[in-house]
């Protein structure tokens, strides 16, 4: 079961002919913008931003790579190097210069490769991820930076064998997943005024727990990226929470 956006199957191309490739979404008509810029796991956000875009009439820029990161070359590929290599030159001379840009700020893994990673939890901060967001930090454009989702260890099992009620039985312990606190609370430590740490945990999961099923909405779309669907429904609470996280979003906007 694949619950993608339309923007999730045909934006995610990363760099075409030499250039940087990327999607207009929300309000495309409109010189206010945001610019996503990450991988597929801050693209699985698109209905919310797409929510966001229309409501407030902002354009939504996405410049985005499947199975890249900004800032982390996870599998060491060639095309996500190259996409790296343009993508801080393509966001400083993008034109109107966007409002606000939106980034992951830390990665969650499986636990077989928490192991072999050494690590005591799932959650980390490449430090690549630091250095890109300094580098924006330096362009005097607020960063708004999403602490990544838990990731489910074979859901589609969980779901067949808890096909009579999954909504009670597919659950998983975000603490397998995150650390106990946002790492990136630590970049307002550094002196990064300008960005805004946000962490949408306490909307997706409750009690510790995070489901599978919620509300007869299938939450994930694999082991590691929210459904289309769920996302979508929840765009007014996430809209919301983001609003509060960040102080008010038409204040950012009005910089």
């Amino acid at each position: 079961y694949k619950d993608y956006s339309i923007f999730f199957k045909n934006c995610l191309k990363g760099v075409v002919d030499g250039e940087i490739s990327y999607c207009e979404l929300g309000d495309k008509k409109s010189d206010v913008s945001i610019l996503l810029v990450g991988g597929s796991r801050l693209a699985h956000w698109e209905p919310l931003f797409s929510y966001l875009g229309e409501e407030k009439k902002i354009k939504i820029i996405a410049a985005t790579m499947r199975s890249c990161s900004f800032g982390y070359n996870v599998l060491q590929e060639k095309n996500c190097q190259d996409w790296n290599n343009k993508i801080i030159n393509f966001i400083t001379n993008i034109n109107p210069k966007p409002k606000i840009i939106v980034v992951n700020t830390s990665r969650s893994e499986h636990k077989d490769t928490i192991r072999k990673m050494g690590l005591e939890r799932g959650e980390y901060m490449p430090l690549g991820y630091i250095e890109n967001i300094k580098k924006i930090h330096t362009l005097g454009i607020p960063i708004v930076g999403i602490r990544i989702n838990p990731v489910f260890d074979d859901p589609n099992t969980c779901l067949w064998r808890s096909r009579f009620d999954s909504d009670s039985q597919c659950k998983i312990k975000y603490s397998d997943s995150l650390l106990e606190s946002n790492p990136a609370l630590k970049l307002k430590e550094m002196g990064l005024t300008n960005f805004y740490p946000v962490d949408f945990t306490n909307v997706m999961c409750s009690d510790g727990l995070c489901p599978l099923v919620f509300n007869g909405y299938l939450t994930m779309m694999d082991d590691s990226h929210f459904s289309a669907s769920y996302i979508s429904y929840l765009a007014p609470v996430l809209v919301k929470s983001l609003d509060e996280q960040v102080g008010g979003i038409t204040k950012i906007l009005e910089k």
